[in-house]
């Protein structure tokens, strides 16, 4: 099994409090085949000093850049990652990593068809700012598919792994797209490769903390504030502009079904007809009935 090599991307901003713990669980996972880059986007405090220590040491390669956000600093990883690697892994510089992370993502990705671009993801439990514990992160109960990726954050960056195929199609999307890269990925999945899910196994401790980029794990009040900010007065993520450059970057490669329910997407103005194909689509989009009926709501008014 070692002799499948896996790169470890890394993006650190202004990790000093963390970056260590996170470093030191990666070093100490079972499977040792493994090499680790990282680009510091600008970081101003320690983070630096840390990591060219560990990079002293040889146990990981260094780039410090310009701060260009961590999208775009995923992005630049992911394009000069080491080409001759069989697998990369996504790593945040926050969390703790189960020791057996990358083994099992290994073993995973290696009853896939290595020609094929395949994602691998687990599951992970909530931990505080302190790393004390504050809750499971409950497994998807919904079918995995094109159609509910679109719409669905069901694949967290640090839990993902892929092959070098999927790297590949990973690519053709324009860095200044601002797509964040586990959106990007579980899309591809779904609609040009292999997606496996290990909804068991809980792969590390996600740390969460007051500068989390993402929304997750919020209150029920928050995370509902945030929402109708973003969606029902404004499009704030962006959704249409992503799935409309989608579109014009994959849609030849898909399947007949998967670019007709994209295009009821990927358009600026308000038809009717989409709406109601989305509204009223037989299949579920989200786990939560509130989650999926608010969605539905906002497809027949027009907001996404």
């Amino acid at each position: 099994m070692d002799d499948k090599r896996v790169q470890i991307l890394m993006s650190t901003y202004n990790g000093e409090k963390f970056i260590d713990e996170q470093l030191k669980s990666i070093f100490n996972q079972t499977y040792k085949n493994i090499e680790i880059l990282i680009r510091d986007d600008g970081s101003t405090d320690s983070t630096l000093d840390i990591l060219k220590k560990y990079e002293q040491q040889g146990k990981l390669r260094l780039v410090s850049g310009a701060n260009i956000g961590v999208w775009r600093s995923v992005c630049w990883l992911a394009e000069n990652a080491n080409e001759s690697a069989d697998y990369y892994s996504f790593a945040d510089q926050d969390d703790v990593w189960m020791y057996d992370k990358t083994e099992k993502a290994v073993n995973a990705l290696n009853k896939t068809e290595h020609d094929k671009p395949a994602l691998y993801f687990c599951n992970y439990d909530y931990y505080d700012e302190e790393m004390n514990f504050i809750s499971h992160k409950e497994p998807l109960k919904i079918e995995l598919t094109f159609i509910n990726a679109m719409v669905n954050f069901a694949a967290y960056g640090f839990a993902c792994v892929i092959n070098n195929e999927m790297r590949r199609l990973f690519l053709k999307m324009p860095h200044d797209s601002l797509f964040p890269h586990d959106y990007l990925l579980l899309m591809l999945g779904t609609s040009l490769g292999k997606v496996v899910y290990d909804s068991d196994y809980i792969c590390a401790k996600y740390r969460r903390h007051n500068k989390n980029v993402s929304i997750t794990n919020e209150s029920f009040l928050k995370l509902q504030l945030w929402r109708i900010r973003n969606f029902l007065f404004s499009d704030g993520f962006g959704y249409i502009d992503k799935w409309k450059l989608y579109y014009d970057i994959y849609a030849m490669d898909l399947s007949i079904t998967d670019r007709e329910v994209l295009s009821w997407f990927a358009v600026d103005k308000y038809r009717c007809k989409n709406a109601m194909k989305k509204a009223f689509y037989p299949k579920r989009y989200r786990d939560s009935l509130y989650d999926e009926l608010a969605l539905r709501t906002m497809f027949i008014v027009g907001r996404v």
